[in-house]
């Protein structure tokens, strides 16, 4: 997979500590559509990815936002958690712009220290999928 840095950045809310990092593979950085507001574009499906790395401490559950779109083409996206899956299929996002989605991730799925969410291009998705900035927040 070819890493990529990107323009988005994590915001990060209620934590003691707290330190991150997102990284994308195979996308495709873009602002076409929205000029000055850039955005990944996940084009291949079960390759393209965004790797969100935090480190936190005492979790008891961690809100992901995603402001994505699964455009007109339906781009479906796996989440998973430190490796464990958690959206298998996700293709409810907005289709005709972007829009705001919370995902409400268990403790059960956290580590203390460091954690790693990476939201992947579903390998059997029809389309692809847009992904212009990320949320975290970290709950005690």
């Amino acid at each position: 997979m070819e890493e990529a840095a990107g323009a988005i950045e994590v915001a990060v809310a209620e934590s003691t500590t707290f330190t991150h990092e997102i990284t994308y593979y195979d996308v495709i950085m873009t602002d076409y559509y929205r000029r000055g507001q850039p955005y990944a574009l996940l084009g291949d499906p079960g390759h393209s990815a965004a790797v969100i790395n935090f480190n936190a401490e005492s979790l008891d559950h961690v809100i992901l936002a995603l402001k994505h779109c699964r455009t007109n083409c339906d781009g479906v996206i796996q989440i998973y958690v430190n490796g464990k899956t958690f959206l298998e299929e996700y293709k409810d996002a907005r289709w005709d712009n972007f829009g705001w989605d919370e995902f409400h991730i268990p403790g059960d799925l956290l580590s203390e220290g460091h954690n790693r969410v990476k939201i992947l291009l579903h390998e059997e998705s029809p389309g692809v999928y847009w992904l212009s900035d990320v949320t975290v927040t970290c709950r005690r």
